[in-house]
């Protein structure tokens, strides 16, 4: 039997949402919906003349950038590079990157192999770790950047939550950890709608003190997004100008 998966990007979830980075960007990873085990693949639409808030490295992984239509500039360190069309830009993974629509926007397509670690343990285990295996590694990262970097966290609890499902044990953790992570980093809207869903399955199952304890987060979130409306504050985007889009590649 063939053993393949399908999936339009676009029909991924857009996480720059989450961020408070909409609309100017559009940031959707497709590696948990097309089940990949040791790569990725992202698809990013950057609005025209926005840029990205932060630069980025990776531990183990290189990334590859291909911009897919409009224009963009990238900056490599202290070079910026203009991008053009079906450029492709490889990235070290000590190298710090970041980037920058033109003024036509620009769409970009990232393909990222994932988890050079899981490779290597693989080999000196000489076995594949499977799904469970990349669970697993999913949750201990989290549980490693949970206090010195929630955002990262975020990424790989709402991993783990995606792929499990949020109906019971560890994925259902996975996803309240998720939304712990959001509250953290006052991501304060999206983390009380979290809140609010997982409430909901606590009733069901009848864990009346489970709800609970996720209806008293999401009171917290509540009162501190009333306390502080500069929580929903979003970057502003020229609306006379097209938007750019781009896909990178981790390997």
């Amino acid at each position: 039997m063939s053993d393949y998966t399908h999936l339009n990007l676009k029909d991924a979830d857009d996480q720059a949402p989450n961020f408070g980075l909409s609309p100017d960007l559009e940031f959707r990873m497709a590696r948990v919906p097309l089940g990949l085990e040791h790569s990725g693949i992202s698809y990013c639409r950057v609005s025209p003349g926005f840029r990205l808030p932060f630069g980025h490295k990776h531990k183990n992984q290189e990334e590859i950038y291909v911009l897919v239509s409009g224009g963009a500039r990238m900056k490599i360190e202290d070079e910026v590079r203009d991008l053009e069309p079906w450029d492709a830009v490889r990235v070290h993974k000590d190298t710090m990157r970041s980037l920058e629509a033109g003024d036509e926007g620009a769409e970009a397509q990232a393909e990222s192999e994932l988890r050079a670690d899981v490779e290597r343990l693989e080999r000196a285990a000489g076995a594949r770790l499977g799904e469970r295996g990349a669970t697993a590694i999913e949750l201990a990262l989290a549980d490693v950047y949970t206090e010195s970097d929630p955002k990262r966290a975020f990424a790989h609890f709402d991993a783990v939550a995606s792929r499990l499902g949020v109906e019971e044990g560890v994925g259902l953790q996975a996803a309240i950890n998720a939304a712990n992570c959001l509250l953290r980093v006052g991501e304060l809207a999206e983390a009380e709608a979290r809140y609010g869903s997982l409430e909901s399955l606590f009733e069901m199952r009848g864990d009346y003190a489970g709800a609970a304890r996720v209806w008293m987060s999401e009171c917290i979130a509540n009162w501190k997004r009333l306390r502080d409306p500069s929580a929903f504050m979003i970057h502003s985007a020229d609306s006379q100008r097209s938007s750019c889009r781009f896909t990178h590649r981790r390997v």
